[in-house]
């Protein structure tokens, strides 16, 4: 099992700012996050709970999202 590097205890703030590969996946589920002065003292499970979203489904994308972006950029 791949270890995630996106967990529900992130910094919303700080998960776009390390990865802004993710940004697509936060507006596909029309979070308002990016931009928000909130994102940097709220964790992912919040956000996600505010917008009704599955966190497991979220979390996949996410990290699959981290994980395609590494191995492309060290091909």
């Amino acid at each position: 099992m791949k270890k995630q590097k996106i967990n529900l205890k992130s910094i919303v703030a700080d998960i776009l700012d390390r990865w802004p590969e993710v940004i697509p996946i936060f507006l596909k589920y029309q979070m308002k996050c990016v931009g928000c002065s909130m994102a940097a003292f709220e964790v992912l499970t919040d956000a996600l709970n505010i917008y009704g979203i599955p966190a497991d489904q979220f979390l996949d994308e996410v990290n699959d999202a981290v994980d395609e972006s590494e191995t492309s950029s060290t091909q």
